[in-house]
């Protein structure tokens, strides 16, 4: 009988075997599917090498880079283009540069003279009291409308892929929030934390990155590493509490016991597996939403493009009316995403704010998007190359009045002692967030 059960081997629940073997437990982790990784997934076709969900990673948590030392992966490391520090921001049908940092909003054409005096105001902004907001309504109030609009929006469509209307400052946001609540004011919160990163620099030896055969190598190394503790085509059909130990029965009939059950599906996958256990469960986990997203890829020949695309890409604000939320650079940002004098493009599209895009095949979506790319990147002729790649439900939105579903989680671990649940649903939806908090689980456990 395994001490811990882990249910859900996407990279939360990877990470937190591997972590819990480490420290000497006894894991047992089930993954319904055939594949270890979850939403992470590197394919090689015709010489183009294609992220179909998370593209890169940032050195940016101490847990990263102490996971990547454990596995021995620092030789597997590619790090992006110094190129890969350029990112735009369409406006008016124009690329326009980004600021490498928030603070240097006052330089850019993004936004006008008249929003750049506005956001300047943003320290003399009070505070408000109230627990939560939108982001829209957060980033208007402290720095403007033209700001909410062309930098939170398209930021928020870069990472969440969710509506600005729609989601939690408090949760979306943590650092944000916390710098009006206990500083009174963005700027100066981060200020404060730019000097403190400066007397107190972090673990984080880099930017963007990747592995030499992609992403995919992150998994397929926790996967090897935890060999025979982890089995696929292991579907649990329902969770129930016998005296002080848990009875997992799976789908084939069989039952496995354990001490401790650490639940990392995706929330809505969480609530079949509980309903004979926690009885609320479904209707809490159900109010979690993801966004649904197409990632279509493109493949050219440099000689189509009157110049070649270069930097980390661009994102698209919804008031520009555009049918994807952004155009990644995959083979400017790492050499070998393409074959020899060719230059694949990753486009992304749906979201909470398009999800209906999101369902369409990838020949009427090129037909939609390659209009506009043709345009902005000065592309003739049609792609040589195209991939589809589509995910119903992808990243979960940290909507407005999340607050009552993560203190509903809370209770539920509280009322079953030993149970966990563990996801990008919870504490953030980055590869490096899902690390960090799986470390941390696994930490606090044993």
């Amino acid at each position: 009988m395994p001490h811990t059960v882990i249910i859900g081997a996407g990279i939360s629940g990877l990470t937190c075997a591997y972590q819990l073997m480490q420290l000497g437990d006894d894991v047992l982790l089930l993954e319904a599917s055939n594949r270890a990784g979850g939403v992470i997934g590197t394919e090689r076709l015709y010489g183009y090498l294609l992220e179909t969900g998370p593209n890169t990673l940032r050195g940016s948590t101490a847990e990263l880079e102490d996971l990547l030392d454990s596995l021995r992966m620092n030789d597997r490391i590619v790090e992006a283009s110094a190129a890969s520090n350029t990112r735009s921001i369409l406006r008016d049908n124009v690329l326009r540069s980004l600021p490498r940092n928030p603070l240097e909003i006052f330089s850019t054409s993004i936004i006008s003279a008249k929003a750049k005096l506005r956001a300047v105001r943003e320290p003399f902004v009070a505070a408000m009291s109230q627990e939560d907001e939108t982001i829209d309504s957060f980033f208007t109030r402290r720095f403007g409308s033209e700001v909410a609009q062309y930098l939170a929006d398209p930021f928020v469509s870069g990472v969440y892929a969710g509506d600005k209307d729609m989601l939690s400052i408090r949760h979306t946001f943590p650092s944000l929030w916390k710098h009006e609540h206990e500083r009174g004011s963005v700027i100066k919160g981060m200020l404060r934390g730019r000097k403190k990163r400066t007397t107190s620099p972090s673990r984080s030896r880099r930017g963007i990155y990747s592995f030499k055969r992609g992403l995919a190598e992150l998994p397929q190394r926790l996967e090897k590493d935890l060999g025979a503790r982890i089995a696929c085509g292991a579907l649990v059909s329902s969770i129930t509490r016998m005296n002080d130990r848990y009875e997992i029965t799976l789908t084939a009939g069989s039952q496995i016991l354990a001490d401790r059950v650490i639940l990392a599906t995706p929330a809505y996958a969480c609530a079949p597996m509980l309903k004979g256990l926690a009885t609320n469960v479904r209707d809490l986990l159900a109010q979690v939403r993801y966004a649904p997203i197409a990632t279509l890829h493109l493949g050219f020949a440099n000689s189509q493009f009157s110049k070649l695309p270069q930097g980390f890409g661009f994102l698209v604000p919804s008031r520009e009316k555009k049918q994807f939320l952004g155009c990644i650079f995959s083979s400017s940002m790492f050499a070998d995403r393409a074959p020899a004098g060719h230059t694949l493009l990753t486009v992304m599209i749906g979201g909470s704010t398009q999800p209906e895009l999101a369902r369409l095949d990838a020949e009427e979506l090129s037909e939609r998007v390659l209009p506009d790319l043709r345009r902005l990147l000065s592309i003739t002729g049609e792609p040589l190359f195209t991939h589809l790649h589509s995910w119903n439900r992808a990243i979960p939105q940290y909507e407005i009045g999340y607050q009552v579903i993560i203190e509903g989680i809370n209770e539920i671990e509280q009322a079953f002692p030993g149970l966990h649940l563990l996801g990008s649903y919870r504490g953030g939806v980055s590869v490096g967030d899902c690390i960090r908090n799986a470390t941390e689980l696994a930490q606090t456990l044993v």
